[in-house]
């Protein structure tokens, strides 16, 4: 990315401790009772992080047109654009690690669920699917939008560009709600509508809108960026609210009967705008935190740096924690505590280590 944009690493750091706080956070929201009071404190955490998925598709909508866009953020026209050069370097950067993290998770989970001898055939319906382990899903769907961006490369630079970012967010949001309310009140019933919905966390059409937010805030970088630092407080008091709304959705969804994988889901409409409002403000405060040399800010670009290796490894990290600490039986606040810390600088140390190898970019897409 030409130049650095530190915002962009805040935005990353932080997306990428929340995603570690959702998988931290799913097994006590599934065994705590409803009603005690540390199940509402962990599904907050769970529903405040929901951000996450959303805020990194926004950053590739932002870094693929900043970067290879027709239009540099100083006005200027970018080199020529080599489709096949680009996809190389996609590949290398995200596809390599993402077949070799699917490798390692078909080859950690075979002893517990005894399936050595349908390995190959796993690995390949793994690969299309993002299935090898829960994270994966991610890299299918990033896949998509890598290949449609030369499709859509021109829109940078496009008077309509506002029309069309329109048009995508509302898209996104008709889908949202339709499948969302539609599953939850039984009104999609044909097995081939249900079999897709079943695997719409990976399918672009649902993400659009986050997509195309970021193809814009690229287009207008500096302004969006300014503007988030002058409104960080607005939305962040914005985003607070609408955290406020999805919670009691979120309740009022477990009072009438839906499974906590489902309430707490971030395909609802209110997750929808609750992830773009938090990103932009996010965006804020990066900008705000890096303004001086600090400790925080340090930490953050850390993080941000390596934020593609945490949200690789993180799972591993996790379960063999969680093996760990089963036979000590921690009572919730413990367990948030210090399986989260654990689990994020454990993460963080572990790709640290890998990158610094010479074989590193192809494990966790960097070099040293």
């Amino acid at each position: 990315m030409p130049g650095r944009v530190h915002e962009l690493d805040v935005l990353r750091a932080v997306s990428a401790i929340a995603v570690v706080l959702i998988h931290v956070t799913a097994a006590p929201m599934a065994a705590l009772p409803v009603d005690a009071p540390s199940f509402l404190a962990t599904s907050l955490i769970n529903q405040w992080s929901r951000f996450s998925i959303p805020a990194f598709v926004l950053i590739t909508g932002v870094v693929l047109f900043h970067t290879y866009g027709p239009q540099r953020a100083d006005g200027g026209a970018q080199a020529a654009f080599d489709t096949r050069r680009y996809l190389y370097r996609r590949f290398q950067a995200i596809g390599v690690p993402y077949l070799v993290w699917t490798a390692l998770y078909l080859l950690f989970r075979a002893p517990i669920e005894g399936s050595w001898a349908q390995l190959p055939a796993t690995f390949v319906l793994a690969t299309f699917q993002g299935t090898a382990m829960y994270q994966l899903y991610y890299i299918v769907l990033v896949f998509q939008f890598y290949l449609l961006f030369p499709l859509v490369r021109g829109l940078g630079r496009s008077r309509a560009l506002g029309w069309i970012v329109a048009g995508a967010l509302l898209l996104q949001g008709v889908l949202m709600w339709d499948t969302f309310y539609g599953l939850f009140t039984n009104q999609v019933t044909n097995p081939w509508l249900v079999g897709l919905l079943r695997f719409r966390d990976r399918l672009f059409p649902w993400w659009i809108g986050y997509f195309a937010v970021g193809v814009w805030t690229a287009a207008n970088l500096r302004r969006v960026l300014a503007a988030c630092r002058r409104l960080l407080w607005p939305l962040t008091g914005l985003a607070a609210a609408l955290l406020a709304w999805m919670m009691v959705e979120y309740m009022g969804l477990m009072a009438n009967g839906a499974s906590v994988g489902f309430a707490a889901s971030g395909f609802r409409p209110t997750a929808y705008l609750y992830s773009l409002v938090a990103s932009f403000a996010l965006l804020g405060f990066g900008g705000w935190v890096t303004e001086q040399d600090n400790p925080l800010s340090r930490l953050l670009l850390a993080l941000g740096n390596h934020s593609f290796g945490i949200f690789l490894v993180h799972p591993l990290v996790l379960e063999v924690l969680l093996r760990l600490l089963r036979p000590l039986s921690l009572s919730p606040a413990p367990y948030l505590l210090l399986v989260s810390a654990a689990v994020l600088t454990g993460s963080y140390w572990l790709s640290r280590a890998i990158a610094a190898l010479p074989f590193g970019h192809w494990i966790v897409g960097r070099t040293r």
